[in-house]
């Protein structure tokens, strides 16, 4: 029978680094798992609301605002990407979200994947914000 746990000296130093890790911080935080902390919906309404794309934090620098993109269409249809989305965002009110949306632009220039690529300008990350958009049918 072949042993595939061997014990090595890397494998018992990895062993002892994840034990102590687990002890210090607790293996729930440990491993990204946060217990008792509660749901915020933010949403448009009624409308399908979605939020930054995989490298793309919708999240403000200082905290203080949520990007969003916000749409009347049916995300079961294909055909209902290029009608127009509103974008904006959700205010931090203390410790909470406010529920309420605030618009600030509109754009057809998106996809259900990516959205309009809508984020925070690195340079002006709490106020100015960089989004696809068409101009001319362009």
């Amino acid at each position: 029978m072949i042993n595939y746990l061997k014990r090595t000296r890397l494998a018992d130093s990895a062993r002892a680094i994840r034990a102590y890790v687990y002890r210090s911080f607790g293996k729930e935080e440990y491993l990204g798992i946060k217990k008792h902390q509660p749901l915020i919906l933010l949403s448009d309404k009624e409308k399908a609301t979605f939020f930054g794309y995989h490298d793309k934090t919708p999240f403000s620098l200082d905290g203080s605002k949520v990007l969003a993109m916000s749409v009347e269409a049916n995300d079961r249809k294909g055909k209902s990407e290029g009608i127009i989305m509103r974008l904006g965002y959700f205010s931090r009110n203390g410790a909470s979200f406010d529920k309420e949306f605030k618009a600030f632009a509109e754009t057809r220039a998106w996809c259900w994947q990516q959205g309009c690529m809508l984020q925070w300008s690195n340079t002006e990350a709490n106020s100015r914000v960089f989004f696809n958009t068409a101009f001319n049918g362009k």
